[in-house]
Protein backbone atom coordinates (compact mmCIF):
# COMPACT_ATOMS: atom_id res chain seq x y z
CA UNK A 1 0.00 0.00 0.00
CA UNK A 2 3.03 2.11 0.50
CA UNK A 3 4.21 1.78 -2.69
CA UNK A 4 1.08 2.53 -4.16
CA UNK A 5 0.61 5.74 -2.23
CA UNK A 6 3.70 6.65 -2.81
CA UNK A 7 3.24 6.19 -7.02
CA UNK A 8 0.17 7.93 -7.01
CA UNK A 9 1.64 11.24 -4.89
CA UNK A 10 4.60 11.41 -7.35
CA UNK A 11 2.02 10.92 -10.85
CA UNK A 12 -0.22 13.93 -9.15
CA UNK A 13 3.21 15.75 -8.63
CA UNK A 14 4.41 15.31 -11.96
CA UNK A 15 0.81 16.05 -13.86
CA UNK A 16 0.15 19.55 -11.36
CA UNK A 17 4.21 20.06 -12.74
CA UNK A 18 2.64 19.57 -17.13
CA UNK A 19 -0.50 21.12 -15.58
CA UNK A 20 1.97 24.39 -14.76
CA UNK A 21 4.12 23.96 -17.55
CA UNK A 22 0.54 24.13 -19.64
CA UNK A 23 -0.79 27.36 -18.46
CA UNK A 24 2.27 29.44 -18.66
CA UNK A 25 2.56 27.81 -21.98
CA UNK A 26 -0.67 29.23 -22.60
CA UNK A 27 -0.37 32.92 -20.73
CA UNK A 28 3.31 33.37 -23.27
CA UNK A 29 1.23 32.66 -26.64
CA UNK A 30 -1.67 34.82 -25.27
CA UNK A 31 0.70 37.51 -24.67
CA UNK A 32 2.68 36.86 -27.99
CA UNK A 33 -0.26 37.51 -30.10
CA UNK A 34 -1.26 40.77 -27.90
CA UNK A 35 2.38 42.34 -28.47
CA UNK A 36 2.47 41.36 -32.29
CA UNK A 37 -1.32 42.13 -33.15
CA UNK A 38 -1.90 44.92 -35.60
CA UNK A 39 -3.48 47.65 -34.06
CA UNK A 40 -6.78 48.22 -36.62
CA UNK A 41 -7.12 51.42 -38.18
CA UNK A 42 -10.61 52.31 -40.44
CA UNK A 43 -10.05 52.07 -43.97
CA UNK A 44 -8.67 56.07 -44.84
CA UNK A 45 -6.68 57.37 -47.65
CA UNK A 46 -5.54 60.97 -47.65
CA UNK A 47 -5.67 63.41 -50.32
CA UNK A 48 -2.52 64.83 -52.35
CA UNK A 49 -2.31 66.85 -54.91
CA UNK A 50 1.67 67.86 -55.39
CA UNK A 51 2.91 66.57 -58.39
CA UNK A 52 5.62 64.40 -56.02
CA UNK A 53 2.92 62.63 -54.39
CA UNK A 54 0.26 62.26 -57.25
CA UNK A 55 3.78 60.45 -59.42
CA UNK A 56 3.93 57.96 -55.77
CA UNK A 57 0.79 56.95 -56.39
CA UNK A 58 0.76 53.24 -57.81
CA UNK A 59 -1.48 50.77 -58.46
CA UNK A 60 -0.72 47.98 -55.84
CA UNK A 61 -2.46 45.37 -55.77
CA UNK A 62 -6.35 44.67 -58.13
CA UNK A 63 -8.49 42.27 -56.22
CA UNK A 64 -10.95 40.16 -58.30
CA UNK A 65 -14.18 40.49 -55.84
CA UNK A 66 -15.98 37.99 -57.85
CA UNK A 67 -18.80 37.08 -60.61
CA UNK A 68 -22.22 37.98 -61.38
CA UNK A 69 -23.92 37.29 -64.04
CA UNK A 70 -21.09 37.34 -66.31
CA UNK A 71 -20.20 40.36 -64.88
CA UNK A 72 -16.58 40.49 -63.12
CA UNK A 73 -15.52 42.80 -60.17
CA UNK A 74 -12.33 44.01 -59.72
CA UNK A 75 -11.02 46.06 -57.01
CA UNK A 76 -7.99 48.80 -57.63
CA UNK A 77 -5.87 49.02 -54.33
CA UNK A 78 -3.47 52.06 -54.57
CA UNK A 79 -1.05 53.23 -51.77
CA UNK A 80 1.71 56.41 -51.76
CA UNK A 81 5.21 55.89 -50.59
CA UNK A 82 6.68 59.17 -49.48
CA UNK A 83 9.61 60.00 -46.68
CA UNK A 84 8.59 59.47 -43.25
CA UNK A 85 9.40 63.37 -42.26
CA UNK A 86 6.93 65.46 -40.35
CA UNK A 87 3.40 65.03 -39.53
CA UNK A 88 1.00 63.28 -41.52
CA UNK A 89 -1.09 66.40 -42.55
CA UNK A 90 2.12 67.84 -43.97
CA UNK A 91 2.50 65.05 -45.92
CA UNK A 92 -0.04 65.77 -48.68
CA UNK A 93 -2.43 68.42 -49.17
CA UNK A 94 -5.97 68.57 -50.71
CA UNK A 95 -6.65 67.52 -53.93
CA UNK A 96 -8.43 65.50 -56.52
CA UNK A 97 -6.10 62.28 -55.88
CA UNK A 98 -5.74 59.63 -53.45
CA UNK A 99 -3.58 57.60 -51.75
CA UNK A 100 -2.80 55.29 -48.75
CA UNK A 101 -1.31 56.77 -45.61
CA UNK A 102 2.00 56.99 -45.80
CA UNK A 103 2.90 56.62 -42.36
CA UNK A 104 -0.04 54.39 -41.78
CA UNK A 105 1.48 51.91 -44.24
CA UNK A 106 5.28 51.67 -43.53
CA UNK A 107 4.37 51.30 -39.50
CA UNK A 108 1.65 49.00 -39.62
CA UNK A 109 2.27 47.32 -43.08
CA UNK A 110 -0.90 48.82 -44.80
CA UNK A 111 -1.26 47.07 -48.25
CA UNK A 112 -3.13 49.71 -49.34
CA UNK A 113 -6.39 50.49 -49.63
CA UNK A 114 -9.43 49.82 -52.62
CA UNK A 115 -9.99 53.07 -53.98
CA UNK A 116 -12.62 52.14 -57.10
CA UNK A 117 -14.01 49.28 -58.68
CA UNK A 118 -13.73 48.11 -62.35
CA UNK A 119 -16.87 46.23 -63.80
CA UNK A 120 -15.68 44.17 -66.46
CA UNK A 121 -18.67 42.56 -68.46
CA UNK A 122 -18.76 40.36 -71.22
CA UNK A 123 -19.87 42.52 -74.16
CA UNK A 124 -18.61 46.17 -73.13
CA UNK A 125 -15.16 47.27 -71.97
CA UNK A 126 -14.64 47.43 -68.54
CA UNK A 127 -15.80 50.74 -66.38
CA UNK A 128 -14.48 52.53 -63.58
CA UNK A 129 -17.64 52.37 -60.63
CA UNK A 130 -16.22 55.87 -59.23
CA UNK A 131 -15.26 58.82 -62.17
CA UNK A 132 -12.20 59.75 -59.51
CA UNK A 133 -10.65 57.36 -57.08
CA UNK A 134 -12.10 57.62 -54.01
CA UNK A 135 -12.84 55.35 -50.85
CA UNK A 136 -14.43 51.91 -50.89
CA UNK A 137 -15.66 51.21 -47.73
CA UNK A 138 -17.89 48.08 -48.15
CA UNK A 139 -19.19 45.97 -50.88
CA UNK A 140 -21.86 43.18 -51.55
CA UNK A 141 -22.26 41.58 -54.58
CA UNK A 142 -25.48 40.41 -56.00
CA UNK A 143 -26.61 36.89 -55.20
CA UNK A 144 -23.39 36.47 -52.43
CA UNK A 145 -25.41 36.92 -49.58
CA UNK A 146 -27.44 35.70 -47.15
CA UNK A 147 -30.14 37.18 -49.17
CA UNK A 148 -30.05 36.93 -52.51
CA UNK A 149 -30.47 40.32 -54.20
CA UNK A 150 -30.95 41.13 -57.22
CA UNK A 151 -28.04 44.31 -57.57
CA UNK A 152 -24.91 45.10 -56.15
CA UNK A 153 -24.01 47.65 -53.73
CA UNK A 154 -20.64 49.64 -52.78
CA UNK A 155 -20.61 51.74 -49.93
CA UNK A 156 -17.64 54.62 -51.09
CA UNK A 157 -16.46 58.48 -49.85
CA UNK A 158 -15.52 60.19 -53.03
CA UNK A 159 -15.48 63.96 -51.60
CA UNK A 160 -13.32 65.10 -48.04
CA UNK A 161 -16.88 66.64 -46.52
CA UNK A 162 -15.50 66.99 -42.66
CA UNK A 163 -12.45 69.13 -44.59
CA UNK A 164 -9.90 66.84 -42.89
CA UNK A 165 -7.72 66.07 -45.62
CA UNK A 166 -8.41 62.43 -45.39
CA UNK A 167 -11.52 60.33 -46.84
CA UNK A 168 -13.10 58.18 -44.09
CA UNK A 169 -16.04 56.61 -42.72
CA UNK A 170 -16.68 59.79 -41.00
CA UNK A 171 -17.27 61.74 -44.47
CA UNK A 172 -20.52 61.73 -46.39
CA UNK A 173 -21.00 57.81 -47.36
CA UNK A 174 -22.89 56.78 -50.73
CA UNK A 175 -24.24 53.59 -52.23
CA UNK A 176 -23.61 52.65 -55.37
CA UNK A 177 -26.21 50.00 -56.89
CA UNK A 178 -25.05 48.30 -60.04
CA UNK A 179 -27.81 45.73 -61.51
CA UNK A 180 -26.96 42.35 -61.72
CA UNK A 181 -26.30 42.23 -65.39
CA UNK A 182 -24.61 46.02 -65.26
CA UNK A 183 -26.61 46.51 -67.94
CA UNK A 184 -28.79 49.76 -65.92
CA UNK A 185 -26.81 52.72 -65.23
CA UNK A 186 -25.29 52.72 -62.20
CA UNK A 187 -27.82 54.53 -59.57
CA UNK A 188 -26.16 56.66 -56.32
CA UNK A 189 -28.11 57.33 -53.25
CA UNK A 190 -26.20 59.83 -51.12
CA UNK A 191 -25.92 60.59 -47.25
CA UNK A 192 -25.93 56.87 -46.33
CA UNK A 193 -25.77 56.15 -42.54
CA UNK A 194 -26.90 52.73 -42.69
CA UNK A 195 -28.29 50.28 -45.53
CA UNK A 196 -29.71 46.82 -45.25
CA UNK A 197 -30.89 44.13 -48.23
CA UNK A 198 -34.50 43.07 -46.77
CA UNK A 199 -35.12 41.09 -50.08
CA UNK A 200 -34.15 40.39 -53.63
CA UNK A 201 -35.26 43.40 -54.65
CA UNK A 202 -35.43 45.87 -51.59
CA UNK A 203 -33.04 47.71 -49.74
CA UNK A 204 -34.03 49.29 -46.43
CA UNK A 205 -31.92 53.02 -46.24
CA UNK A 206 -31.44 55.12 -43.11
CA UNK A 207 -30.03 59.15 -44.55
CA UNK A 208 -29.12 62.32 -43.24
CA UNK A 209 -31.05 64.91 -45.18
CA UNK A 210 -30.93 68.77 -44.19
CA UNK A 211 -34.61 68.56 -42.22
CA UNK A 212 -32.94 65.41 -40.55
CA UNK A 213 -32.57 61.53 -40.87
CA UNK A 214 -34.95 59.85 -42.99
CA UNK A 215 -35.67 55.77 -43.07
CA UNK A 216 -37.00 54.52 -46.85
CA UNK A 217 -37.23 51.48 -48.57
CA UNK A 218 -35.89 51.21 -51.87
CA UNK A 219 -36.79 49.17 -55.11
CA UNK A 220 -33.39 48.42 -56.59
CA UNK A 221 -35.05 47.85 -60.25
CA UNK A 222 -37.45 51.40 -60.16
CA UNK A 223 -35.35 52.94 -57.81
CA UNK A 224 -38.93 54.30 -56.10
CA UNK A 225 -38.20 55.45 -52.61
CA UNK A 226 -41.06 54.52 -49.91
CA UNK A 227 -40.23 56.74 -46.62
CA UNK A 228 -40.93 54.55 -43.56
CA UNK A 229 -42.17 56.54 -40.88
CA UNK A 230 -40.87 55.92 -37.29
CA UNK A 231 -42.80 59.07 -35.51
Amino acid sequence: MKRIYEFITKANQVMLFLLILGVAAMLAFALYQELTRRPYTPPRVAIAQTPEAVQSITVQDVRWLGNVSGVNFFGIVKKAVAANSGEDGAKFKVGATFSSIASESSRYGDDGQTVNIVISAKSTPPVNLLPTDGLVLSWRLALNDYVKHRASTFLCVTEDTDGNHVLDGNDRNDLYIVSMDASKPVSVITGIIRYDIISETKILIKTREPDGVHFSQLDIETLEKQEVRWK
